[in-house]
Protein backbone atom coordinates (compact mmCIF):
# COMPACT_ATOMS: atom_id res chain seq x y z
CA UNK A 1 0.00 0.00 0.00
CA UNK A 2 1.28 3.56 -0.96
CA UNK A 3 0.42 6.46 0.84
CA UNK A 4 0.56 10.50 -0.09
CA UNK A 5 2.71 12.37 2.37
CA UNK A 6 -0.29 13.46 4.57
CA UNK A 7 -1.55 10.08 4.78
CA UNK A 8 1.64 8.58 5.55
CA UNK A 9 2.19 11.29 8.34
CA UNK A 10 -1.17 10.03 9.38
CA UNK A 11 -0.07 6.31 9.58
CA UNK A 12 3.17 6.92 11.66
CA UNK A 13 1.11 8.77 14.07
CA UNK A 14 -1.76 5.73 14.26
CA UNK A 15 1.05 3.51 14.70
CA UNK A 16 2.30 5.46 17.66
CA UNK A 17 -0.93 5.50 19.43
CA UNK A 18 -1.01 1.93 18.94
CA UNK A 19 2.48 1.33 20.00
CA UNK A 20 3.06 -0.37 16.53
CA UNK A 21 6.97 -0.15 15.81
CA UNK A 22 7.57 1.58 12.23
CA UNK A 23 10.61 -1.16 10.71
CA UNK A 24 10.91 1.07 7.55
CA UNK A 25 9.68 3.86 5.04
CA UNK A 26 10.22 3.09 1.10
CA UNK A 27 9.75 6.08 -1.18
CA UNK A 28 8.54 5.48 -4.76
CA UNK A 29 7.55 7.94 -7.53
CA UNK A 30 4.51 7.07 -9.51
CA UNK A 31 5.26 8.04 -13.74
CA UNK A 32 2.51 7.19 -15.63
CA UNK A 33 1.48 3.99 -14.87
CA UNK A 34 5.32 2.45 -13.20
CA UNK A 35 6.04 3.11 -9.79
CA UNK A 36 9.74 3.75 -9.51
CA UNK A 37 11.45 2.73 -6.10
CA UNK A 38 13.86 5.19 -4.84
CA UNK A 39 16.67 3.92 -2.19
CA UNK A 40 17.78 6.85 -1.45
CA UNK A 41 14.55 8.61 -0.24
CA UNK A 42 14.32 5.20 2.34
CA UNK A 43 14.97 4.50 5.55
CA UNK A 44 15.57 1.26 7.17
CA UNK A 45 14.70 1.79 11.37
CA UNK A 46 15.21 -2.15 11.69
CA UNK A 47 18.56 -2.02 11.54
CA UNK A 48 19.36 0.90 13.94
CA UNK A 49 17.36 -0.26 16.40
CA UNK A 50 15.24 2.96 16.21
CA UNK A 51 11.76 1.06 15.79
CA UNK A 52 9.97 3.25 17.92
CA UNK A 53 11.49 6.87 16.46
CA UNK A 54 7.83 7.69 15.22
CA UNK A 55 9.39 11.50 15.52
CA UNK A 56 12.17 10.40 13.28
CA UNK A 57 9.71 9.11 10.57
CA UNK A 58 7.04 11.90 10.53
CA UNK A 59 10.49 14.09 10.04
CA UNK A 60 11.91 11.75 7.49
CA UNK A 61 8.61 11.82 5.35
CA UNK A 62 8.05 15.55 5.74
CA UNK A 63 11.38 15.93 4.32
CA UNK A 64 10.53 14.15 1.24
CA UNK A 65 9.20 15.65 -2.26
CA UNK A 66 5.70 16.23 -2.51
CA UNK A 67 6.28 13.68 -5.44
CA UNK A 68 6.90 11.02 -3.42
CA UNK A 69 4.97 8.18 -2.12
CA UNK A 70 5.46 5.90 0.86
CA UNK A 71 5.18 2.63 1.74
CA UNK A 72 5.35 1.83 5.48
CA UNK A 73 6.40 -1.50 6.95
CA UNK A 74 5.12 -1.73 10.43
CA UNK A 75 5.69 -4.61 12.61
CA UNK A 76 2.47 -5.55 12.76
Amino acid sequence: MLFSKNDAVKFVRECQKEKIKILGIDSFKIIGEKIQPSLENSVDFSKTNETANYDGAVDFIKSRSEEFYFEITSDD
